[in-house]
C-alpha cells in the first residue's frame, strides 16, 4: 500500500492533526479519518509523530478469522447544507450581533438569538472571498449517512465503502460498542461502529 492509497483513509479537513495524512509511528505507517485507523508496514519519508494512543487502541491487533464484508449499497448523495450545493462559502461576520449568533436585546437588555444570521453569527455575502466548505471538502455534495449490519457490528457504509476494495479482506465485528477489526493482504485496522437507535 502507498500513500496515495493510505490518504483516502485520512480526513485533511478535519480538525485534529492525527488524521490529516499518515504518519509513522512505532515500526508502522499509520493512517486515519477517526472512524477507521489502519496500520501497514513502515513506509520510509512519512512523517514521524508520537501518537502513543494508536498502539494503545489496537494492542496486538486481530486474532483469529474473519468474515467477508456483504455488498454495499451505492452511496445516496444530497446538497451540502452548509455551501448550498456550491462546495464554498461566501460570508462575512453578522452586523447584528458581530458574529457571536446572539445579541443583547435593546429593549429588556437579554441576551437574544440573533434573528438576521439565524444564530450562525455569519450572512452571506458574495463580495466576500471564496471559502472551500469543510463539510463537503468543495464538492458540493454529502453522503446521506446509511448503515449496514456485518455480523453482530452495525457499521456506516461510507466507510464500509473504503474497506471494500482492500485485498483478501477479513473482517470481525464486535457488536456496537467495541471497534470492529479487519485485516487484508497488506495490513490490519480497525473500524468504530454506529450505534443502533
Amino acid at each position: 500500500m502507498n500513500i496515495e492509497q493510505l490518504e483516502k483513509f485520512c480526513d485533511p479537513f478535519g480538525g485534529r492533526d492525527i488524521t490529516k495524512s499518515p504518519f509513522n509511528y512505532g515500526g508502522y505507517t499509520w493512517a486515519t479519518n477517526g472512524k477507521v485507523l489502519l496500520r501497514v508496514p513502515l513506509i520510509a519519508g512519512v512523517r514521524a509523530e508520537d501518537y502513543k494512543i494508536v498502539a494503545n487502541l489496537f494492542g496486538s491487533g486481530m486474532e483469529g478469522g474473519g468474515i467477508a464484508l456483504p455488498a454495499i449499497p451505492t452511496p445516496l448523495w444530497r446538497s451540502c447544507p452548509d455551501c448550498g450545493g456550491k462546495g464554498f462559502i461566501q460570508e462575512r461576520k453578522c452586523p447584528n450581533c458581530q458574529g457571536e449568533g446572539e445579541h443583547e436585546c435593546q429593549t429588556c437588555g437579554h441576551s437574544a438569538d440573533c434573528d438576521r444570521c439565524k444564530s450562525t453569527g455569519y450572512i452571506p455575502d458574495a463580495t466576500a472571498a471564496k471559502e472551500l466548505c469543510l463539510d463537503c471538502g468543495g464538492t458540493g455534495q454529502n453522503e446521506t449517512l446509511t448503515t449496514s449490519e456485518v455480523g453482530i457490528g452495525l457499521f456506516q457504509n461510507r466507510y464500509l465503502r473504503l474497506l471494500s476494495d482492500l485485498p483478501g479482506l477479513e473482517f470481525q465485528p464486535h457488536g456496537d460498542v467495541a471497534p470492529g477489526r479487519f485485516r487484508w493482504e497488506g495490513g490490519e485496522g480497525m473500524i468504530m461502529p454506529a450505534r443502533k437507535i
